[in-house]
């Protein structure tokens, strides 16, 4: 993770902290950032709530949404709200735990799970309340967190497990999907913070590692929503989802908007294609 000091005239890493702080806060302050400070409000909420209710229904809610899309692989359903709230209405919040209760909930995820998966989901479903009669689900999550220490998981694929976690206040998470993966190989932050021997930018754990030394090292003391980006990584990946997606700023998506992105001059995919650029102009 050192660096030359003629490394550090060609690409700074901590010009680039410094730059995507700057980034972070004008996202915040555009139309966009109204989403983005909703959902941080949202997880620290998740998580209090958490604490003071142990079988929440929004935890509840999440997991089976996660269930049922594959981690969002598919679409949540139109009607998943609806049904669901049907559900914590007729049976209340720890209605799961009895014969009927789960029944009924067997009945949700068979109705509204894609036919592709309809039968795994179910068995995710039954087994999820088999585990939620000898706990609650705050203890659950605890445990789930424990796993995802290991590189393990249960229930959820890992995607599915770390966006649980984080949406629940576990800010070290990150459920990275090919969007992040984009950002931090053409960023440098693989290049430059990618641990020994788990540098494979075909891995999502590698570079899941390579954003949390980044963020140790190069946003230290910087807050977002009052929470110190040093420990959350899991909220610069949201950010940097916002920043990817086609659905939303679409900056450094499929095809990079190097000319309207802050970081041009900073990344390293900026600095080597201009570098490239000149370099055929000139030829």
């Amino acid at each position: 993770m050192q660096s030359t000091r003629q490394d550090e005239e060609f690409f700074n890493l901590t010009s680039l902290g410094h730059k995507i702080v700057s980034l972070l806060n004008n996202m915040l302050r555009e139309r966009l950032g109204n989403d983005i400070k909703h959902s941080i409000e949202n997880f620290k909420r998740n998580a209090e709530e958490l604490e003071v209710n142990l079988n929440h229904p929004r935890a509840l809610k999440l997991l089976i949404e996660l269930i049922i899309t594959n981690s969002w692989y598919y679409r949540t359903p139109f009607n998943f709200d609806e049904e669901f709230n049907r559900y914590v209405r007729k049976y209340q919040s720890e209605g799961f735990k009895t014969e009927n209760g789960k029944k009924e909930l067997i009945r949700l995820v068979n109705n509204l799970a894609p036919n592709r998966i309809r039968s795994k989901a179910v068995e995710k479903i039954k087994t999820l309340t088999d585990q939620l009669r000898e706990s609650s689900i705050k203890d659950w999550t605890q445990n789930l967190y424990r796993l995802a220490m290991k590189d393990k998981t249960a229930i959820l694929g890992e995607k599915g497990r770390d966006n649980y976690l984080r949406d629940f206040g576990y800010f070290d998470r990150i459920p990275m999907d090919r969007h992040e993966m984009r950002f931090i190989v053409r960023t440098g932050i693989y290049h430059a913070c990618s641990p020994q021997g788990e540098s494979d930018p075909l891995e999502k754990r590698n570079l899941q590692k390579a954003l949390v030394n980044f963020c140790k090292e190069y946003l230290a003391n910087e807050k977002i929503g009052g929470v110190d980006l040093r420990e959350a990584p899991g909220l610069v990946d949201l950010f940097v989802w916002y920043y990817c997606s086609k659905e939303k700023y679409n900056i450094c998506g499929k095809v990079p908007s190097c000319g309207k992105c802050l970081l041009s001059g900073y990344c390293l995919f900026s600095i080597l294609s201009g570098i490239a650029n000149q370099d055929t102009t000139g030829s």
